[in-house]
């Protein structure tokens, strides 16, 4: 072991040696072999004859008189290896080499001696070009010294800083176990195998990496190979038993044991391992996976004193897996989540157009009586209420998934908030509430999508309505104050407890979520005003004196002066038709109840309908109906709209395609657009609205003779 005063003490020797050699042969020559720290001498300025002290001969297993040159030719080359980092440094970087290649001096070059007989002995190197009379290098005189455990360590803690910092890299834990894997060799070992153990058991071989390049082709078909729990093993024993394993010297019986069949054998004695260590991925109390690294050469081997760093590695391996499989189970559980709210969606929409479809028509068909009058409004009014929860619940989906589309063009604010008003006046009116709005001249223009600032409106002035005694009042006011657009909403109902202010815009929150409370819903219409005013660009507060002083909200949103646009010739609007006579309708949807309600909605419009349950049974009707548009839903079992829609394409594409609307609980815009972009005609979202698709037929078959399929 030496310490920094014996490697300044060899640095200064090694300059005077530089410095005299060529005066004072002889005596050197006997200082050379009585020194302790190892020297070596270049006798020429290509290092190929290099001499070495009894001191070095003993570090490298040499004989004293035998050349100790990496770069001799290949009968007079030695047998140990210098390596730095786990990797072997090339013979022209070594240190003596360098000096004398460069004339310059190299200092403090760590590096590991690897000797024949697998021992490996850290050390500290420096050399000095040697020059001759005329001042040519001519060789290079070089000293080491063997540095010991703090080298070892040193080494150890740089590589598990890098294995840190590659695991953190990434949180896909495929791309980071290979790069772990590569880091690996031959720092700890000529190859290293990882592999991951699944939910259902089954080893996934991740990483595979070896020093060897020759080797790499069997190393890959033997990645096809990942240790079976179903068989016995020394890999399934330290996956069961969470325990590490030390492999000194691979037995042919070791090798039988582990191949899994004839051509595995094959593979495992062609790679040629001679030992190895495994060490199991834990975490959490739970074995994720197994890391194996081995020698391919007994020149090098694996012992019992490896086993501390490779435990310590697969740790970190371990966490960092573990933490990408809780991300990924994560955003599993985002997207399942997402998936659930669309099928909810679904699954609530088709009861529902049943539900409102059949009020429209009793309403128009009945004649007036006090019950039924009263009936239909009640059905009317929840059902919408209930579509109301739908369509809030999808929206907080979108806000959280980012997914939430907005538009950017001029609004008129008045009119927003006008059409807002008028929607709600009705639910004021029984409620003999007073609904005051006052909208000051804007000059200022807002940018934004009218539909959701409608949205925004609707939800604060039907809020303030629900929460005012019968008899109150509430009013909104539009302004401008300070370059921005002003909406207030204010009421004099039961206020808001001070303490809960804070919170009167989280999602799912309520100032009364008790059992008996007055009012419902989900607690999310506040929590969608915030974020769609927040994708305006805009603010909003809530103000309340405490309990019965009523609530002021106010949006504020950003504002500019409008752009100057040259005025345009109104295009004439032209009135669609009231009826479809003549046109013949294919109606397909799996549901009998929306299936019955739109061929009534149809014919009541004087089209001929054809109604069918499947998808099958309406390409079957294709050539004796001969329609002129088909109406499709998208989920049904077997084909679905989508197919059908291809079905129909097929049947004869040198035609005119025939047109086909969705009409679908898949209502969102995300929907709309998948269905737009695969060739619908149009989307109409359930529940239908009567008047839009009766106005949507008419619009994609103008002409009947004109569109009519097999004509």
């Amino acid at each position: 072991m030496a310490d920094q005063s014996e490697l300044e003490a060899s640095a200064e020797l090694m300059r005077q040696l530089a410095q005299a050699l060529h005066h004072r042969i002889d005596e050197l020559e006997a200082l050379f072999d009585m020194l302790p720290i190892g020297l070596a001498i270049a006798d020429d300025a290509a290092c190929n004859h290099i001499r070495v002290n009894a001191a070095l001969a003993r570090l490298l297993d040499l004989a004293p008189t035998a050349n100790a040159s990496l770069g001799a030719p290949a009968g007079e080359r030695p047998s140990y290896r210098m390596l730095r980092s786990g990797r072997e440094v090339p013979v022209d970087q070594l240190p003596l080499h360098r000096a004398a290649s460069e004339g310059v001096a190299v200092s403090d070059f760590d590096c590991e001696i690897l000797r024949a007989d697998g021992r490996s002995i850290p050390i500290r190197m420096q050399a000095s070009p040697l020059f001759d009379e005329h001042g040519h290098v001519r060789g290079a005189l070089g000293a080491v010294v063997e540095v010991g455990e703090r080298v070892r360590i040193e080494r150890e803690q740089r590589f598990l800083a890098d294995a840190s910092r590659v695991l953190a890299s990434s949180l896909d834990h495929d791309t980071t176990l290979g790069a772990l894997a590569e880091l690996s060799v031959p720092m700890l070992g000529d190859y290293c195998l990882v592999d991951v153990v699944g939910e259902d058991e089954t080893v996934r071989r991740v990483a595979v990496a070896t020093a060897e390049p020759e080797k790499m082709d069997t190393l890959r078909e033997l990645q096809r190979y990942p240790p079976l729990l179903s068989v016995e093993s020394v890999a399934t024993r330290v996956i069961r038993s969470g325990d590490p394993f030390v492999c000194e010297d691979v037995t042919d019986d070791l090798v039988r044991e582990a191949a899994q069949n004839a051509e595995h054998e094959d593979l495992l004695r062609a790679f040629g391992v001679r030992s190895f260590a495994m060490a199991p991925l834990r975490a959490r109390g739970r074995t994720l996976g197994l890391f194996t690294v081995g020698m391919l050469s007994s020149a090098r081997m694996l012992h019992q004193r490896e086993l501390p760093l490779l435990i310590d590695i697969a740790s970190r391996a371990a966490l960092a897996l573990d933490n990408a499989i809780l991300y990924r189970n994560a955003q599993d559980a985002n997207r399942l989540k997402d998936d659930f709210l669309a099928t909810l969606s679904h699954e609530l929409r088709t009861p529902l157009n049943a539900l409102l479809g059949w009020a429209q028509i009793l309403r128009a068909q009945l004649p007036e009586g006090a019950v039924v009058g009263r009936a239909i409004d009640s059905i009317d009014r929840n059902a919408h209420a209930q579509l109301v929860l739908i369509n809030d619940l999808l929206d907080v989906s979108r806000v959280i998934s980012g997914k939430l589309r907005m538009e950017q063009k001029p609004v008129d604010v008045a009119g927003v908030v006008s059409a807002a008003i008028e929607a709600i006046r009705p639910a004021a009116r029984g409620r003999e509430i007073e609904l005051a709005v006052t909208v000051a001249p804007l000059r200022l223009e807002v940018i934004g999508d009218a539909d959701r600032l409608q949205q925004v409106v609707w939800n604060l002035a039907s809020n303030a309505v629900k929460f005012t005694p019968r008899g109150g009042r509430v009013d909104v006011t539009v302004d401008e104050r300070r370059g921005a657009v002003q909406i207030t909403v204010s009421d004099t109902g039961v206020g808001i407890d001070p303490a809960f202010l804070p919170y009167v815009f989280d999602r799912f929150r309520q100032g009364d979520s008790s059992t008996t409370r007055a009012q419902g819903g989900l607690g999310l219409g506040l929590a969608i005003v915030r974020h769609l005013v927040d994708l305006h660009g805009g603010s909003v507060t809530a103000n309340s004196a405490g309990r019965n002083q009523g609530t002021r909200f106010v949006v504020t949103l950003p504002a500019r002066q409008p752009e100057l646009i040259a005025s345009a010739r109104p295009m004439p609007i032209t009135p669609g038709p009231s009826t479809l006579r003549g046109v013949r309708v294919l109606v397909v949807d799996d549901d009998a109840d929306a299936r019955e309600l739109l061929q009534l909605v149809l014919e009541s419009a004087d089209a001929e309908v054809w109604a069918v349950d499947a998808a099958t049974t309406a390409i079957d009707a294709l050539a004796p109906f001969r329609p002129h548009v088909v109406i499709a839903d998208i989920a049904m079992p077997d084909l679905d709209g989508y197919a059908l829609l291809r079905r129909i394409r097929d049947v004869d594409p040198t035609r005119a395609p025939l047109p086909v609307i969705a009409v679908t609980a898949y209502a969102s815009e995300e929907d709309s657009r998948r269905a737009l972009a695969a060739g619908f005609v149009r989307h109409i979202g359930k529940p239908v609205d009567h008047d839009l698709l009766i106005k949507n037929v008419a619009e994609v078959v103008p002409d009947v003779s004109r569109t009519a399929f097999a004509e």
